[in-house]
């Protein structure tokens, strides 16, 4: 993590040439040019253990000197973390990463963690943020936002997706909080209610379509199915709904998985798998869980332009939906090039700000 102090301050007409230096070496002192930039003057990486981040920050002196007045001060503050992968499954680490990148967002680094693991422990100590989670979820102290999933053939809007914002901090970071400490079951029913109370009070005119989000670790639980059911029961929603289960790639009990989705299915429900991968064990999971839809994750749509192995990855996903009657659709859009090149791949719906952001109410215009 990089902490380039006073940057903002500089003024110069170099401004562009100085900072695309400045993104090409951290691309290159990274694994695979795994590079972010976290905030305005913040950067991570992720690197090699035998390379020290010494030579990377003199390299970015050398620059900034080259092209900024000389009466400017820039410190850069690094600190690495360990990745102390073997002590921590994928999502763990990835809790443990989005805690980490997040408060040094806010706080820089003002921090005694050192690795991946310290992340997590801050993220599952938290007892005030529990208290306050659970009286988000307790009053419904969240709003939906819809961000609209197109056509990529026809440019109108199939359904929108129903995204949680939150009266302080990242909705993922909640989400993900509520995993850790057995509240996601809990907030997914919030949140279907919050949705099934827009269609009925500010849809109910229209055939507009909405995908909630549902935690696989909601589904763990035996009770989650039976109060969700009694919500349901309460309108005739069905038509109205998608369920999408999120973090697809990390479902342990197939069996119990599977029975959840067919009991939605057997009531008319839509079900989709969010963020799926191109791997095997993936593949293998269409063919036992049969959704409706999946989502395919942003990483690669992002960059399947430039890489030829992100496009071989798309072209596999959707030759085994298409191949199980499954609808494909892919995140992260943002711009006309990208659409086009995914409607010829043969992906069916897709999603990003190409289309919209996340709004109040559904708005989307079918774009020309």
């Amino acid at each position: 993590m990089l902490d380039l102090e006073g940057l903002e301050e500089i003024e110069t007409d170099q401004w562009p040439k100085m900072m695309a230096r400045i993104g090409e070496a951290l691309r290159r002192a990274a694994i695979e040019g795994h590079a972010a930039q976290i905030s305005d003057n913040r950067y991570s990486i992720i690197h090699d253990i035998a390379k020290s981040p010494e030579h990377l920050k003199a390299t970015i002196e050398a620059i900034i000197k080259d092209i900024a007045p000389p009466d400017k001060n820039i410190e850069i503050i690094t600190k690495t973390l360990r990745t102390d992968l073997d002590k921590l499954s994928t999502q763990e680490a990835a809790r443990g990463l989005f805690y980490i990148i997040t408060e040094f967002e806010k706080e820089g680094w003002d921090t005694d963690i050192e690795s991946l693991s310290a992340g997590l422990a801050n993220v599952n100590n938290d007892t005030n943020k529990a208290e306050e989670f659970k009286r988000i979820v307790e009053k419904l102290d969240f709003e939906m936002r819809f961000q609209p999933v197109v056509d990529l053939e026809t440019k109108e809007a199939h359904h929108y997706e129903a995204l949680s914002r939150f009266p302080r901090g990242e909705a993922r970071e909640w989400v993900m909080f509520g995993e850790d400490t057995g509240m996601a079951p809990a907030f997914d029913l919030a949140a279907v209610q919050k949705v099934m109370n827009f269609i009925h009070y500010k849809a109910g005119v229209t055939r507009t379509r909405f995908a909630i989000n549902l935690s696989l670790k909601s589904i763990e639980g035996q009770k989650f199915y039976k109060k969700l059911n009694e919500i349901l029961a309460k309108r005739d929603f069905a038509k109205r709904i998608l369920f999408e289960f999120t973090g697809s790639g990390h479902i342990e009990n197939i069996k119990k998985t599977l029975a959840f989705i067919q009991a939605l299915q057997k009531a008319g429900y839509e079900i989709g798998l969010d963020d799926f991968e191109a791997n095997p064990k993936s593949f293998e999971l269409l063919q036992k869980l049969k959704p409706d839809y999946v989502s395919i994750h942003a990483k690669y749509s992002r960059r399947f332009l430039q890489s030829h192995k992100d496009e071989t990855a798309i072209r596999d996903i959707n030759k085994h939906c298409r191949e199980n009657n499954i609808i494909t659709i892919a995140k992260h859009i943002e711009n006309p090039e990208q659409a086009e090149a995914l409607r010829e791949l043969g992906i069916n719906y897709g999603q990003g700000f190409l289309f919209g952001k996340g709004e109040t109410k559904p708005s989307y215009v079918p774009k020309k």
